[in-house]
């Protein structure tokens, strides 16, 4: 288990995109994409700051794999992510939801 939140998905995002865009052989527009999220503190900036420099919410989102809602916290359950592992984000609201399920048995 995991516990995944807002600032790490933030934080990765910038760090991903500047990795993946700042190199010569992109186009203009993502190599200014990547420059302008340079100059972004990944340790307090917003995620609306990084959405609208890149233009969407792709890089920021967290998602619950239960509920589909994006959450500032999840825990991620399962095996290491993978091109095919079985690995799931959930917020706590779901933990919750799941752990009153296993008392129901008892």
């Amino acid at each position: 288990m995991v516990l995944i939140t807002r600032r790490d998905v933030i934080r990765n995002g910038i760090r991903s995109f500047i990795k993946n865009y700042s190199s010569s052989k992109y186009q203009n527009k993502w190599l200014d994409v990547a420059n302008k999220l340079s100059t972004l503190d990944p340790e307090t900036c917003a995620k609306e700051d990084v959405n609208d420099i890149i233009g969407n919410n792709s890089w920021t989102s967290l998602l619950c794999h239960e509920c589909c809602e994006d959450c500032d916290v999840v825990v991620q359950l399962g095996q290491e992510p993978d091109y095919e592992s079985m690995t799931a984000n959930v917020c706590a609201d779901c933990l919750t939801q799941a752990c009153a399920l296993c008392k129901e048995i008892k």
